[in-house]
Formats: C-alpha cells, sequence, structure tokens
C-alpha cells in the first residue's frame, strides 16, 4: 500500500513523523515506550479530560509497532 501511493504517504503528519524518529533510530525505543504505557494511555481517553498529546503520541506510537512487524 505504501510503495502504491507514495504521494499519499509523503502527506501524512504520522508518516513523516516515523520517518523522522526511525532516522535517528528511534523507532525501537518509541514502540517499548510505547507498550509499556499503552494501558495508561487508554485510561487517559476514558477520562473526563482526554489528552490530544497523548492520543498523538498513541498514535506513532501504534504505527512504530506495526512497522517493526515488518
Amino acid at each position: 500500500l505504501e510503495r502504491k501511493n507514495a504521494h499519499l504517504f509523503n502527506e501524512n503528519k504520522i508518516i513523516n513523523l516515523y520517518k523522522k524518529i526511525s532516522r535517528y533510530g528511534l523507532d525501537k525505543l518509541l514502540t517499548g515506550v510505547f507498550k509499556i504505557t499503552k494501558p495508561l494511555l487508554i485510561k487517559n481517553f476514558n477520562s473526563a479530560n482526554p489528552s490530544i498529546f497523548l492520543f498523538d503520541f498513541y498514535k506513532i506510537g501504534y504505527f512504530c509497532t506495526l512497522k517493526q512487524k515488518h
């Protein structure tokens, strides 16, 4: 999907952030932190005042875990 629709992937904020993170080799670190903090993130999302920042962290962390599988 990424190869067939490269133009769409260049316009996506999460994918561009992932490219920057992986360029410095921080994707594995972010994946580890995400896996540890995932239950706390989900708890925050279900709270009365969920954090948009933490939701963005969740998105990039989840994307890193998907990329690690390939």
